[in-house]
């Protein structure tokens, strides 16, 4: 074999086993191997990659240079904002592209400005993918394999709507420029010497009112008020509107709230059920409208967006504002000589009609999926918007409003006045609280009738009756409930002004319920996911202002709703813990006395900690405990009771194991007395 072919089968590294076969063969010369066919090369075990290589090297070819690596782009949240590799460091991070929960110890990508996390698997489908064509000023994105992503069309990936054509990948999304223009929000403002802050702080012990932190190193906040007229700066028709809704004497969250807010700093509220906070941040809005330019009736740019969770809700936050702006035109002394306006959006009814009820409206109430559309189509602009409230966070978080919330605060300018709320305070609700309030300073937390461990609490003015059903098969104990059920309500309608919300937790069970006690006489309706939204809606309005007297009810109405005539609640089917504080929350709300409140409990295997928590809920407010019920949470604690502990995600357990003080640990991360809300 000649010296040329042997210098090139070393250049190729070719093993030289190679050289002694084609020796072998007979081959002395390039020209030979060149007249050999494939299969003789294959017999000599090259692979058809080798052969090539060897028969362009010998006629001369070079193969074509590899293409020079082009850098990864690199990648970007919604907002603009670059995205870094860190490790989940808990079990509360979720992808915003897929939905997906990333288990903590696995790697993710992050935003800390815009508090954005993706996967790794939706970080290489960005990489390889990500460059669909664009559309509405929106690049490429979406789910792989989802038609309408592929399409522009949809609303549940993120990046498939406006990046449209992508195959995949994060949304490359353009960065919204936001509003400069400066606007006030400092409306109060306290010299030293205004206020005894020792006297302040009786105030609020006498109101159940606790402040856990805020911007003041020295923690000292002004003292709540004693009435509306106290507060300087809200306008005079607003007084005229709370007289014609019978409101003298502010609620506590409002008395300490509303000079708060008006005193310019970013809020936290941590309230219980039925404390009166949405006039608490209502009032304090249409002091902050009222300083800003009219809007015109053809613009669909609101001041002031409030997101609530759900659409009973956003109607009912849309009520008390239309209520409270109803003096408001031709008011002396207002920049909106036309008046306010406010409107509600939320899914279920026609865009168009609601994009047109929202032209020239200063409050937006909406819910975060039909808000979150227009956004993304740039029907409603966010570019006025300097006031935003969300209401009920721990909600939004269990409806899995995550996403839409972030992607809607990303739109709005990130010094606008925030005010966060929610009636417990967990460790994913706390982080969704610093994303929203994204002030140089940390906004004033203020706790309301809660625990200091940020868990519920039921109220005092509550008469709390459990009864324990826990002999027999599921048929026999079903149909002693129901006869308790019927005696008890029976009982409650025939005493005069009373009305009845029954709790169940299956939609022919309401139906059940509200045709038999129809059927004997009784105003009653029911209310479930199976009825339409304009007939859910009227029953609301029908059991609010109208003779209803009874409403059976899945847990559509489980919170948020204020209904202060509300007398006697029943929870036919206990579910976990802050299930049960927020529906027996429903009765004494608001001004109207105390109310009751009855229970069925049963054991249930897969949660068998529900006894020791509602003993535990029980005794803060002091309420009689069944021996029935001590029993249960006795023979749990020594292993008597059998118990099913439920696979969750990822194979992980689902958090039903454990104690009581174990699983509240683990959901709120502090010890049983520690102060969650001081955390910052």
């Amino acid at each position: 074999m000649d010296s040329e072919l042997t210098e090139t089968l070393q250049t190729l590294k070719f093993p030289e086993v190679f050289t002694e076969k084609l020796t072998e063969l007979g081959v002395t010369s390039g020209s030979d191997v060149l007249e050999l066919q494939n299969d003789d090369l294959k017999g000599i075990g090259m692979n058809l990659v080798q052969i090539r290589r060897l028969q362009n090297a010998l006629k001369g070819e070079t193969p074509a240079a590899a293409p020079a690596p082009v850098a990864a782009a690199a990648l970007v949240c919604p907002s603009g904002n670059p995205l870094e590799k860190a490790i989940a460091q808990n079990d509360q991070y979720s992808c915003d592209s897929c939905g997906k929960k990333i288990p903590k110890g696995c790697p993710v990508l992050s935003s800390r400005i815009s508090n954005y996390d993706v996967c790794m698997v939706c970080a290489k489908k960005g990489q390889s993918n990500g460059n669909g064509a664009a559309k509405n000023g929106f690049g490429g994105g979406g789910m792989p394999g989802c038609k309408w992503c592929e399409k522009g069309e949809c609303w549940t990936h993120a990046g498939g709507k406006g990046g449209g054509g992508g195959k995949g990948g994060l949304p490359q999304v353009v960065k919204r420029v936001h509003s400069t223009k400066p606007f006030k929000r400092k409306f109060l403002e306290y010299a030293e010497g205004d206020f005894d802050p020792v006297s302040a702080n009786m105030a609020r012990d006498s109101l159940e009112l606790v402040i856990d932190g805020g911007p003041d190193a020295n923690d000292s906040y002004c003292p709540p008020v004693n009435s509306f007229q106290e507060i300087e700066g809200l306008p005079a028709h607003c007084i005229e509107a709370l007289d014609q809704m019978g409101i003298q004497v502010p609620m506590p969250i409002q008395a300490q709230a509303i000079p708060l807010v008006l005193g310019g700093d970013d809020f936290v509220g941590v309230a219980k059920t039925g404390s009166g906070k949405t006039l608490a941040y209502l009032l304090p809005a249409i002091v902050h409208i009222e300083d800003q330019e009219p809007i015109q009736d053809t613009d669909l740019s609101p001041i002031v967006v409030i997101l609530a969770p759900t659409r009973e809700l956003a109607v009912q936050i849309n009520e008390e504002a239309t209520k409270l702006i109803a003096c408001s035109e031709g008011a002396e002394g207002s920049n909106h000589p036309d008046g306010l306006k406010t409107c509600c959006i939320y899914g279920g009814m026609k865009k168009d009609g609601q994009l047109r009820q929202a032209c020239g409206a200063h409050i937006l109430a909406a819910t975060p999926g039909r808000l979150h559309e227009h956004v993304l189509k740039d029907d409603i602009s966010m570019e006025r918007v300097t006031y935003f409230v969300l209401d009920e966070g721990d909600r939004m978080l269990e409806e899995g409003f995550e996403s839409q919330v972030k992607v809607i605060s990303n739109a709005i300018r990130p010094d606008r006045h925030m005010l966060f709320f929610s009636a417990t305070w967990p460790q994913n609700v706390h982080r969704l609280a610093k994303a929203m309030c994204k002030g140089k300073k940390p906004p004033v937390r203020l706790r309301v009738g809660q625990n200091s461990d940020g868990t519920a609490k039921t109220r005092d003015d509550i008469v709390q009756e459990v009864v324990v059903f826990d002999e027999g098969d599921w048929e026999t104990r079903d149909k002693a409930k129901k006869a308790l059920v019927y005696e008890h309500v029976r009982n409650a309608l025939s005493m005069e002004e009373t009305k009845v919300l029954v709790f169940v937790s299956r939609k022919d069970l309401a139906d059940e319920v509200s045709y038999a006690f129809n059927g004997e006489g009784f105003e009653s309706e029911s209310m479930h996911g199976g009825k339409s939204q304009d007939a859910r809606l009227q029953v609301l309005e029908r059991f609010k202002n109208a003779n209803t007297r009874l409403l059976v009810t899945t847990d559509v109405m489980g919170r948020g709703l204020d209904i202060p005539t509300i007398t006697h609640v029943v929870v036919y089917d206990m579910g976990d813990i802050e299930d049960y504080v927020h529906r027996i929350g429903r009765t004494a709300r608001g001004p109207h006395g105390a109310g009751h409140a009855l229970t069925l409990f049963e054991y249930d295997q897969r949660w068998p900690h529900l006894a020791e928590g509602l003993i535990s809920v029980m005794e803060k407010s002091n309420q009689s405990i069944p021996d029935e019920l001590r029993e249960i949470a006795q023979e749990v604690s020594e292993g008597k009771r059998s118990t099913k502990v439920m696979k969750g995600r990822y194979g992980k357990m689902s958090g039903n194991h454990g104690s009581f003080a174990q699983i509240q640990k683990k959901v709120y991360g502090v010890e049983a007395d520690g102060n969650a809300l001081a955390r910052w």
